[in-house]
């Protein structure tokens, strides 16, 4: 993986990263370990904050935070060597300050401050998303539905989203790359850490198809379960519309439909006909229709439908500019 290149505000190489920007994650990264301020004050403080926070942004920011000088430079050296590993890598750290910053979590309450993208930052320019979603124990008729529906999205022009993970994700992944349009694939996890090998070479394809992975966490960090409702919430914030393919009750999907629910986005559940011969695991997808009106995909004549209320779903979420924006929700 290539290293990034860090530039001064007034370079325009491409691919190169602001110092600035560099500066202020670490900021970030420093406040968010120290326990100095709360989420809601550190938004606030990144909000008010200058327009061109120029490269000791770090600095700025504790200092705004009341950070006296020295209080923090073991926190803030293990930020700065946590980012400069992660661009060594070719991860970029993204603050809610970012122009890149993805526009459908902007207006969530308590979304992410600091965000590592590794790909082609120009994913997160094409969200909102569909997220496809399902256990990661699927069977083979739920697999190849995951493909499909994700290969069906992606020609259909959708950037797919999916956790990179074994199961429904990853079909949902291969399905997309196969349609054309490259997916985002996302980690509980520092992205210097996939998984095995498998969902490491998945995690190239994206890459090198023009799709990017994404995660809340610096390069170092190891998946946990308890990491787990943060990257639903994540997922589910950066997409108009969730599909849930198959799935137990109480399975992890159930978390990530949840948060689909939380944040208003539209569902959708996967029942196939029960004459029709397909085996998945019907019973979170029977819940969310019966309980939580969820849209049923019957057959691939539903696709239509799901394509225009996803794109209805979308719109809805354009309205929302700007880290300060008055139509914030909260879920």
């Amino acid at each position: 993986m290539q290293a990034m290149h860090i530039c001064s505000q007034d370079e325009s190489r491409p691919g190169a990263v602001d110092a600035s920007e560099v500066a202020l994650a670490a900021g970030v990264l420093a406040l968010l370990r120290s326990g100095r301020v709360d989420a809601a004050r550190l938004r606030a403080l990144l909000i008010a904050g200058a327009d061109e926070p120029g490269p000791r942004a770090d600095l700025t920011l504790l200092e705004a935070a009341g950070v006296r000088p020295g209080e923090l430079n073991a926190t803030l050296a293990q930020a700065r060597s946590e980012v400069d590993q992660g661009l060594a890598l070719g991860v970029v750290p993204v603050t809610l300050r970012s122009a890149s910053y993805p526009a459908p979590l902007r207006p969530l309450e308590g979304s992410p401050l600091l965000l590592f993208v590794q790909g082609a930052m120009e994913v997160l320019a094409r969200l909102p998303a569909v997220a496809v979603v399902g256990t990661r124990r699927a069977g083979g008729h739920g697999s190849a539905i995951a493909r499909r529906l994700g290969a069906a999205l992606a020609e259909a022009g959708w950037t797919v989203a999916a956790a990179l993970e074994p199961g429904i994700a990853q079909a949902a992944l291969e399905g997309a790359l196969r349609g054309g349009t490259a997916p985002l694939a996302i980690l509980g996890q520092g992205l210097d850490k996939p998984g095995p090998k498998a969902l490491r070479e998945l995690a190239e394809r994206v890459r090198a198809a023009g799709g990017a992975l994404l995660s809340e966490h610096p390069c170092g960090m190891r998946p946990r379960r308890e990491l787990l409702p943060a990257r639903h919430r994540l997922e589910a914030g950066l997409a108009c519309a969730g599909i849930v393919v198959e799935g137990a009750e109480q399975s992890a999907a159930l978390g990530q439909a949840e948060a689909m629910l939380a944040l208003r986005r539209q569902l959708f559940a996967v029942l196939p006909p029960s004459d029709a011969g397909v085996l998945t695991q019907r019973a979170l997808p029977q819940l969310l229709v019966q309980r939580h009106g969820a849209t049923a995909i019957h057959t691939r004549e539903d696709y239509p439908a799901l394509l225009a209320q996803a794109a209805a779903a979308a719109e809805a979420l354009r309205p929302h500019a700007g880290p300060g924006s008055r139509e914030a929700q909260r879920c």
